[in-house]
């Protein structure tokens, strides 16, 4: 049988990060990085038979044939179909303007505008067809392949032997369907003068190839291979990245995937930099059934290692990081993410990973119904300048459980939370912490639709702690100390909605109030403050019975929330949302620090805004103001437009400082991000990032880019401003072709 669809290449892996400043001729790098052509598309479980639909019909088989005119010569044993001839042998489908079946050489040919579906979907279009009565063997003249991936194969002579092996004749080979030029040329088209399929090696194998773009060359190698297009993983090269950096020079990576096993597989991503030596990098994958998991280790010996800044001047450096997660039945699981770097700034200077703050966290988690458990170890490690891991500390282990009881109680809902953990530090505070949260609530709706929410909560807690910062004694640290707490709380939210109608819209207006009473919170200074460090007052949490973000502390006293909600419901689907409020402190002791807008009697005012008028646009506002001045102490706001070719987002964000729950300085920033669609191809698009505070920005990128059925090229200009130590401030150009089936190249320029 003639299997044209056997030129399809795979789809490139494009796994991993890849070099985003390079240098120097973009069009150098496109035509060296094509010589090798992608072999290995994305992981999956299992792989695919290697080619299903080149299996003959079964033995007894009938072939149905359909046609105007029928002639059989019985002596030569030789019958010929004319006219609208249509066979349907097997799970193959041919039709021709005349087929002649000669039984006693076993051959079948057809003739005009033959068209053959084969089992697997693609089609096989040629102006004459001969095959044997088994569709083993065969050859065909002026043959064009349309693939069920939209690729198309073009060849003049094609001839399926014994083996089974597949050769082919001034090959052309495109994506391109709509992206062609008014005189009918693709975009691009991968051409050879002879390719071979070699079945049991899954691959294709070209001489004298050449790639063009809109009918000009611009490469040619005597020798390319590439795997089957049923191959869904196959050993072989991927895509590489070619570039040029201030820091590390001429960059060069060359990976290497190998199909170890349908489950498993091994990619080699050497990088070759100039100024630094070699790069070594390996990703290991395995799938194994009731999970999977990937180690992604990396590492040099750097050359020039006097020349750069601590900790860059080492000479040894690395870094390797893995993942998993494993299945033990419908409701468990278990699993890891982990990363180990030799320094800070490994991961962020060869551009593997620009994280700031590594955890590595092995978990067990189960979840069924409504019922809830996770027990897991936490490390972390930073990379900040003038942050050390040492503070940072160890989880062994942190555990959490929520249980709802399926019974009413007292005609609501009970359940019972617990969280614990222990850790531990190389300086600084040793905790552990053990606290359950029995809590109760009900929900009432009178005839006149007023909402009435009791609930109650018992909180139990036990802490112990080490090192405890405190100036107010003698060395500025206490010793062991050991709380036990009980915390009771019981509150009442109040909700009315009171709705209104028109031709155009609906109005929806709920005054809110809520009155919440607790025990103070008693030997705050004696525990160890880890998981509610930060805090931010909003519309969001103003009517949470704890507002804190955790456990370790307790918001007690008596307080009452008053809030009103305005819902604005227009019938073309457009809407408002607006939400006001405020708490008032009445009794009992205040547990929230100054700047965290809860602190006095009366707290700052909290307000929220949506405003979706349309599909096209949308605004979304936080606010929190001084409950005396008036003065703005925390604003966010997000807008965004989408209509026809235009996208347009901005973000603005302007909170006050708050040391007391981890914000040290004012965070006032811009960001934003744009795209214009150019014509039916063309767009451009951009984006930046702005820290008012300190007045620069910290990062922005703008380009062109171009996009049809068979590629996409893209033009980015980067800039980003970060220095720490031996990572430098970045400037560059990179230009990223994807010929679509074929996989994608990326080169560019530093331009620091």
């Amino acid at each position: 049988m003639l299997q044209g669809q056997a030129l399809l290449p795979a789809r490139g892996d494009r796994r991993g990060a890849g070099v985003k400043t390079l240098k120097p001729l973009a069009v150098c790098a496109l035509l060296m990085s094509l010589f090798f052509l992608p072999a290995a598309p994305a992981f999956t479980a299992t792989q695919s038979p290697v080619s299903p639909f080149l299996k003959a019909p079964e033995r007894n088989e009938a072939m149905d044939v359909v046609a105007d005119r029928f002639t059989h010569n019985s002596q030569s044993r030789v019958s010929i179909a004319v006219g609208n001839v249509y066979i349907v042998y097997g799970r193959y489908r041919l039709k021709a303007d005349k087929v002649v079946y000669d039984r006693r050489a076993g051959l079948l040919k057809a003739f005009g505008n033959v068209w053959l579906r084969e089992p697997n979907g693609n089609i096989v279009k040629a102006d004459d067809l001969v095959l044997d009565d088994k569709f083993k063997t065969g050859f065909a003249n002026f043959v064009e392949f349309l693939m069920t991936n939209d690729a198309t194969i073009k060849a003049v002579y094609v001839k399926r032997e014994e083996g089974p092996i597949t050769i082919f004749e001034q090959v052309a080979y495109t994506r391109c369907k709509s992206c062609v030029s008014a005189a009918g040329t693709p975009f691009w088209e991968l051409k050879s003068s002879k390719a071979t399929y070699v079945e049991a090696d899954n691959r294709i194998y070209h001489e004298n190839a050449r790639m063009e773009v809109g009918g000009v060359p611009v490469f040619w190698v005597p020798y390319l291979s590439h795997p089957d297009p049923q191959t869904k993983r196959a050993t072989g090269f991927l895509v590489p990245k070619f570039g040029y950096s201030d820091t590390l020079g001429g960059i060069a990576e060359i990976p290497y995937f190998i199909n170890l096993a349908p489950n498993y597989d091994l990619t080699l991503r050497p990088t070759i930099t100039s100024k630094q030596g070699p790069l070594a990098r390996a990703v290991w994958r395995h799938h194994t059934g009731n999970g999977a998991y990937e180690i992604d280790a990396a590492g040099i010996y750097q050359l020039r290692h006097r020349r750069v800044d601590p900790p860059g001047d080492v000479r040894l450096r690395g870094a390797v990081r893995s993942f998993g997660q494993f299945n033990i039945n419908s409701a468990w699981y278990w699993g890891w993410n982990g990363t180990l770097t030799s320094d800070d700034t490994f991961l962020k200077r060869y551009k593997i990973d620009g994280t700031d703050t590594f955890t590595s966290t092995a978990y067990l988690t189960g979840l069924k119904d409504r019922n809830y458990f996770n027990a897991a170890i936490y490390h972390y490690q930073s990379t900040i300048a003038g942050e050390g891991s040492r503070t940072l500390p160890f989880v062994t282990p942190h555990i959490r459980s929520s249980i709802i009881f399926d019974r009413p109680v007292f005609g609501g809902e009970l359940g019972l939370d617990t969280k614990s953990y222990v850790l531990s530090r190389n300086r600084g505070v040793d905790a552990s912490h053990w606290t359950s949260d029995l809590h109760w609530q009900r929900q009432m709706i009178s005839d006149a639709g007023l909402l009435v929410t009791p609930f109650a909560n018992l909180r139990g807690s036990v802490a112990t702690s080490t090192n405890v910062l405190d100036p107010t004694v003698p060395g500025g640290v206490r010793g062991n100390e050991s709380v036990a707490r009980v915390m009771p709380k019981a509150g009442m939210d109040i909700r009315w909605p009171f709705i209104s109608s028109g031709e155009d819209a609906q109005h929806i207006i709920t005054p809110a109030a809520q009155i919440v009473t607790a025990t103070n919170e008693r030997k705050a200074n004696k525990i160890a403050n880890e998981d509610a460090v930060t805090f931010t007052f909003d519309t969001s949490n103003q009517f949470l019975s704890d507002r804190f973000s955790g456990t370790d502390r307790f918001d007690g006293g008596t307080r009452a929330d008053i809030g009103l909600i305005y819902e604005y419901l227009m019938n073309n689907g457009g809407f408002a949302k607006v939400a006001v409020g405020q708490s008032y402190h009445l009794a009992g002791r205040n547990s929230f620090a100054r700047d965290s807008g809860l602190e006095n009697t009366f707290s700052d005012f909290v307000t929220s805004a949506v405003y979706a008028p349309n599909s096209y646009l949308t605004f979304h506002y936080i606010g929190r103001f001084d409950s005396r001045t008036f003065d703005p102490k925390h604003q966010e706001l997000h807008a965004e437009f989408k209509y026809d070719k235009l996208f347009v987002a901005v973000n603005y964000s302007n909170v006050d400082a708050s040391p007391a729950f981890g914000r040290v300085s004012r965070q006032h920033h811009i960001w934003s991000k744009a795209a214009l669609q150019l014509g039916q191809d063309f767009h451009l698009f951009g984006g930046l990032r702005y820290d008012a505070s300190d007045g620069y920005l910290v990062t922005q990128h703008a380009g062109i880019g171009y996009e049809c059925d068979c590629a996409t090229i893209k033009l980015t200009y980067r800039e980003s401003r970060t220095r720490d130590r031996d990572v430098e401030p970045d400037r560059s150009f990179l230009l990223s072709v994807e010929f679509k089936t074929l996989g994608t190249v990326e080169a560019g320029t530093d331009v620091n």
